[in-house]
């Protein structure tokens, strides 16, 4: 639902050319330095800024996912372990040892969605690789859910992870991208983003310890 939000906003709310992001920059360094009051404000302020509503949601996702999978990815696939002949009398170390194995395709997952996010974005552009998450999204669900009712380690717990780490990527850079190139300022969107995404982990902290 976050997804779908943030691409509607995306697709509907028109973004400023290139050219024009330039200029604003340019004459923003001409201009005197802000306090640390002004750029808190500042940051609160594009915040709300109709232009980043939509990413809010996306940073949001990043803030909860990440907390999601650190927390939940290796018990789950040490549950998997003990439901799976010939793995379920290892030790706690062992059980570790073979999570974490899978856990490294998340790292792939990560080096390649990015690679291919970057490439989609500049072959259609920012508003329609949003699109490409989603289907990142629908896939990533529909694997987890599977294996979740499989729950056995094997290949697909591989797969799992390469596909959390696929969307996580490719997400990242499209958020980098969005804040990198659609404002006047560069310190106060990622401001944005370094607090939505600790906000993101917070809450999903808090959820999951209830």
């Amino acid at each position: 639902c976050i997804m779908v939000v943030a691409a509607f906003f995306q697709y509907r709310i028109k973004l400023p050319e290139l050219d024009d992001v330039r200029a604003s920059r340019s004459s923003a360094v001409q201009a005197q330095h802000k306090t640390i009051m002004e750029e808190l404000t500042g940051t609160l302020k594009m915040l709300v800024n109709p232009r980043m509503l939509y990413l809010d949601a996306y940073i949001l996702w990043t803030g909860l996912s990440v907390s999601f999978w650190s927390s939940l990815l290796i018990p789950t696939m040490i549950i998997q372990l003990d439901n799976t002949a010939g793995d379920a009398g290892l030790k706690s170390a062992d059980q570790t040892s073979k999570g974490l194995l899978a856990m490294s395709l998340f790292g792939v997952g990560e080096v390649f969605g990015s690679q291919v996010m970057g490439q989609v974005i500049d072959a259609v552009g920012a508003k329609k690789a949003t699109f490409m998450n989603l289907a990142n999204i629908l896939a990533m669900i529909a694997i987890t859910l599977y294996n979740l009712h499989d729950l056995e380690y094997g290949w697909l717990s591989f797969v799992m992870c390469f596909v959390w780490g696929w969307l996580d990527g490719s997400l990242n850079i499209h958020v980098c991208q969005n804040l990198g190139f659609q404002f006047d300022t560069v310190s106060e969107p990622f401001a944005v983003l370094g607090m939505l995404s600790g906000i993101g982990v917070f809450g999903m902290e808090l959820i999951l310890n209830v």
